[in-house]
């Protein structure tokens, strides 16, 4: 990618998000971990982001710590009122960043529990699919929507 000016207007430099201001993001699960440190790197890059978090006083430190245009937005992916609420606050949305999830306590999936197997695809599966389709609307509204569904190694089973 080229730096500079190009007729008139500037280019993005390398490691920017550059035609992404003014834009709008939420990011699930940004109250700590890999979660929290995109909403920093999109806020740092000058676009509004609801810092998704099912702990309010969490999620309210968070985005004062990560500064900019970071808001609070109360979200638990695995509660269908808390993602219609959710949703119902935010008219316009370019990114979506499904990132919330949790692991096992561990062991091999031969030993895990299976109501622990549930709490994991409730979260995991079934809140990615319904934070989506809750937000699906406002990212209709965008010109250039984009979502992004971040998973880990913890996410497969052995």
């Amino acid at each position: 990618m080229r730096t500079g000016r190009k007729a008139g207007r500037s280019l993005p430099q390398p490691g920017t998000f550059g035609v992404m201001d003014n834009s709008v993001a939420l990011v699930t699960g940004a109250s700590k971990g890999i979660g929290r440190e995109i909403a920093r790197q999109l806020a740092a890059a000058g676009l509004t982001v609801y810092v998704g978090s099912r702990d309010a006083a969490r999620g309210e430190r968070a985005a004062g710590e990560i500064g900019g245009d970071a808001r609070l937005l109360v979200l638990d992916v695995t509660d269908a009122a808390s993602i219609a609420e959710a949703a119902g606050q935010v008219g316009a949305l370019d990114i979506l960043i499904n990132n919330a999830g949790i692991s096992g306590d561990g062991t091999t999936a031969d030993r895990e529990d299976i109501g622990t197997f549930r709490r994991i695809y409730e979260t995991n599966v079934f809140g990615v699919v319904a934070v989506t389709n809750a937000f699906l609307p406002a990212l209709r509204r965008s010109a250039h929507p984009r979502i992004v569904n971040i998973s880990s190694g913890t996410g497969s089973l052995a």
